[in-house]
């Protein structure tokens, strides 16, 4: 009987204990349940309001910003100021003096007498800075130094075409820079700034041969330096020189990182936003100043062709950490850009550290509701799973499905992804047509 007691008492436990656990895990069902449904509410709700969670990830502190006009020449001794303001007079003539006897038969240029000798690598440092303080000398092709017959130095540069046409070309300038700003001025600068990236991206196509030219010109340099060898440079076309001005950029429609670089910092500058052209040992971005933080912008490297890319726009230092970045500080010192704040994934909400895929794919559908280019961004430890999601053929109709309409998921049936894995940057487009360069 005693052992039937102790039966009894353990089967009665048992169900006890059988009927608690049921019971919490039924509770535990019905609260998750309950929060998935609100989650699911709130994120309709979100989107039939048009909201996006994820804006503004950073807050920018808002600084005045500095004057930056004339930012070379202000680092400049003394004297080296006196010789840049002698060779910008002759610059700025744009005389027809024949120069042939330095450059070459129907040469063109101006003379002008300097005040001091200049040396080889004084004379590189002056030339630098009044190129990149004055883009709007397009047409100045090369310099040189030499002293007259009275033993005075002088400086000799070449220009582009004759007089009459170098007038021609200056007016095609202003009224391509006026056609340009019509469509760019905003209301704000980081607006503005975007702008003016998107219309250099439509307007303009890289020209990568000048650009392979200037970099084996560049290695032949430094072997000479490094070895003593004597090799040759490769000589540029008139239409190469061009391709490194705001000219080319604006005007022919074609150009390397400096055309592209000196057509932005020009367009920023009449839109009041400071910017400078900052150069590494065979490149060319600018430098540019948003809410008073110095941050790198690469209008060159983010243009895809018919559209503009984000990778490089608004980075903060971390920049030089790509060897094709890295700053030349042989002569000039630069702006420490120390806020990532308007980035362009940080301001947009875009930049994702964890991989969350109820967040990303939320970005996404929301955005895919609205823009026909989806630009997104991953930490290195979230980019390559980021990834594996995105290039699913069934992300619209499977993963994103949720998060959107059938109307966005049928226009978005056919997409082209990009990706930078360096940068940790993805780009979707929507449309039957690839956006990007060949």
């Amino acid at each position: 009987m005693a052992k039937k007691r102790t039966s009894g008492r353990f089967t009665t436990r048992y169900k006890i204990f059988l009927a608690v656990s049921i019971t919490a895990i039924v509770l535990l069902l019905l609260c998750n349940i309950y929060l998935y449904v609100s989650r699911e509410r709130a994120l309709a709700k979100d989107q039939a309001k048009g909201s996006y969670p994820f804006a503004a990830l950073e807050p920018m502190e808002e600084k005045e910003n500095p004057q930056v006009s004339l930012y070379f020449y202000k680092q400049l001794s003394g004297e080296e100021q006196e010789a840049y303001d002698a060779i910008e007079r002759v610059v700025s003539a744009a005389a027809d003096t024949d120069v042939s006897a330095y450059y070459g038969k129907g040469a063109k240029g101006g003379i002008g007498q300097l005040p001091f000798a200049l040396p080889g690598e004084a004379g590189e440092k002056i030339v630098q800075a009044l190129r990149s303080d004055h883009p709007e000398y397009f047409y100045w092709k090369d310099s040189r130094f030499d002293r007259d017959e009275e033993g005075n130095a002088l400086f000799i540069g070449e220009f582009l075409a004759d007089g009459k046409r170098r007038g021609e070309m200056a007016e095609e300038l202003t009224a391509a820079m006026e056609e340009a700003l019509s469509q760019i001025n905003e209301a704000s600068d980081y607006a503005t700034e975007q702008k003016v990236q998107e219309y250099l991206a439509r307007h303009c196509e890289r020209d990568q041969v000048t650009r392979e030219a200037l970099e084996h010109n560049y290695r032949v340099k430094q072997q000479q330096t490094e070895k003593g060898e004597a090799k040759d440079y490769e000589e540029l076309t008139d239409a190469m020189q061009l391709s490194r001005t705001a000219y080319g950029a604006l005007v022919v429609g074609k150009a390397s990182d400096e055309g592209y670089a000196a057509a932005a910092q020009l367009l920023l500058e009449k839109c009041g936003i400071p910017a400078i052209q900052a150069r590494g040992a065979c490149a060319c971005w600018n430098i540019v100043w948003i809410g008073g933080n110095a941050c790198h912008l690469d209008v060159y490297g983010d243009d895809c062709g018919q559209i503009a890319d984000y990778t490089y726009f608004n980075l903060d230092e971390s920049i030089e950490d790509n060897a094709y970045y890295q700053l030349d500080r042989t002569y000039f010192t630069y702006p420490a850009c120390q806020s990532r704040a308007a980035g362009y994934y940080i301001r947009q909400g875009t930049y994702f550290k964890e991989y969350d895929s109820r967040d990303v794919l939320w970005a996404i559908g929301t955005l895919a509701a609205e823009e026909d280019v989806i630009y997104l961004k991953f930490s290195e430890k979230a980019f390559a799973r980021a990834l594996v999601v995105l290039k699913r053929k069934n992300l619209f109709t499977k993963y994103v499905k949720p998060y959107c309409t059938k109307e966005v998921q049928s226009a978005w049936e056919s997409y082209y992804l990009a990706s930078n894995e360096a940068f940790g940057t993805v780009l979707l487009y929507k449309g039957e047509t690839s956006p990007f360069e060949e």
